[in-house]
């Protein structure tokens, strides 16, 4: 539900207002943003994953267990990078901005290898380290678009 609302509020709401710029860039930066929030919001689950069984609430994590979500995570970043790939390919993205944007999922490829050596995932810190993805696919759209 967090993943979507985002979507719609980083994403979908702009276009009411310009709806000039809907097309295909747009739709693929609304996945981006779409894949973007699943893999936070998955990396933030699987670090409060005891207290979420402890109270009851139902996570993408919780549903799933630690290594299936692992591995949904691992795919999600693997598809935002194909996905920038087959669209710069297609002349759908510029290269210099498809290209750019692999820097934020290889940031986020990062953080899952981190959280899986431990070095990231039960401070308040990580949180900070996730939400810099973000921030960088933000920096390089504002630069290069």
């Amino acid at each position: 539900v967090t993943t979507i609302g985002w979507t719609v509020a980083v994403a979908l709401l702009p276009a009411i207002v310009s709806p000039d710029r809907i097309g295909v860039p747009w739709g693929v930066a609304v996945l981006l943003v779409f894949f973007f929030s699943l893999f936070r919001s998955g990396m933030v689950e699987l670090r409060d994953m005891q207290g979420d069984r402890i109270l009851g609430k139902r996570t993408l994590a919780s549903a799933l267990g630690k290594e299936k979500t692992l591995v949904l995570l691992t795919a999600v970043t693997g598809g935002e990078g194909v996905l920038l790939l087959v669209c710069v390919l297609a002349g759908v993205l510029a290269p210099t901005l498809g290209l750019a944007m692999m820097l934020p999922v290889a940031y986020g490829g990062g953080c899952l290898y981190l959280y899986v050596q431990k070095f990231i995932g039960h401070s308040g810190m990580t949180e900070a380290v996730l939400d810099f993805q973000f921030i960088l696919a933000g920096a390089l759209a504002y630069l290069l678009a």
